[in-house]
């Protein structure tokens, strides 16, 4: 794996049309609604599982890491589909997915995620937890607790507003509520371990190894053997997946839905007037 930087100029402008069709449509976003609930419900499920049935426990540690991966791409894909301060169902609102006594609503995360768009790995980017870590295994570990991290940065700047604390305390009973179901070792192990794991690959291929390479800060296409890109989508998804891999683009065209990254990075290099192999430094 290796990372290239895009390079895009006015004439790599979108048609209208080809523009229209790379967005997020209406089935789409409900469809990231509901496989978003149906992930977070699936983790729950399998956590409890685990707690009834030990034999089982290896099995949802496995099918929860790669569920959290999931997970991370349909509501990272919600905060780009819906517009800043939108008012969203409850249900997404909640975030299901309670991986953590610290963990935000949908609005707090979109709004910090966005921030991270606005200053792409400057002065006042929340991702700067990851990408100022002094080599690959410090940040590997920060992965694993960003979601805390932005639970504190939030704090800080007063993003935690009256609507949010209802939303967070039915969070803190689905948690504890885990732990009650499954049992405290299964709960640690296939819920809690879980999650921090793929929490980690995830955000170490998306929010670090997509923004640093040989040492220089930016946003960066990670040319993945084609055997890992096909496992990637089917294991984890293509919102997941492609997000990582065409992050260059993502960032770039943000409004283009995330499954459909691959598409937005042939047209736009076609528009430009080479080959794709072509269009990076």
């Amino acid at each position: 794996m290796s990372g290239v930087k895009l390079v895009l100029g006015p004439e790599s402008a979108l048609a209208k049309d080809q523009a229209q069709q790379l967005r997020y449509s209406s089935a789409e976003m409900r469809w990231l609604h509901a496989g978003s609930l149906v992930v977070a419900l699936f983790v729950i499920a399998n956590a409890i599982l685990a707690g009834r049935y030990p034999a089982y426990l290896p099995w949802a540690f496995v099918a929860n890491a790669c569920s959290a991966v999931r997970y991370s791409g349909y509501i990272h894909a919600l905060n780009h589909a819906h517009k800043l301060n939108e008012r969203v169902h409850w249900s997404l609102e909640l975030i299901l997915g309670a991986w953590s006594p610290f963990i935000l609503g949908f609005t707090e995360t979109q709004r910090v995620h966005l921030a991270h768009h606005r200053y792409e790995t400057g002065p006042g980017d929340p991702d700067n937890f990851i990408t100022d870590s002094k080599s690959p295994s410090v940040a590997l570990i920060r992965c694993a607790f960003i979601f805390e991290y932005w639970f504190v940065y939030a704090a800080r700047h007063g993003w935690l507003s009256r609507r949010f604390w209802p939303f967070y305390l039915c969070r803190l009973a689905i948690f504890a509520g885990v732990f009650w179901l499954s049992g405290t070792s299964a709960a640690l192990i296939a819920y809690v371990l879980a999650i921090k794991v793929g929490t980690a690959a995830s955000f170490f291929n998306f929010s670090y190894l997509a923004h640093v390479h040989e040492g220089q800060r930016g946003n960066y296409i990670l040319a993945w053997p084609p055997a890992l890109v096909w496992l990637g989508r089917a294991l984890l998804g293509r919102h997941a997946s492609d997000t990582a891999g065409f992050h260059a683009v993502h960032h770039a065209r943000p409004w283009v839905s995330t499954a459909r990254l691959d598409r937005a990075y042939e047209l736009l290099t076609a528009r430009a007037g080479s080959a794709p192999s072509a269009s990076v430094q």
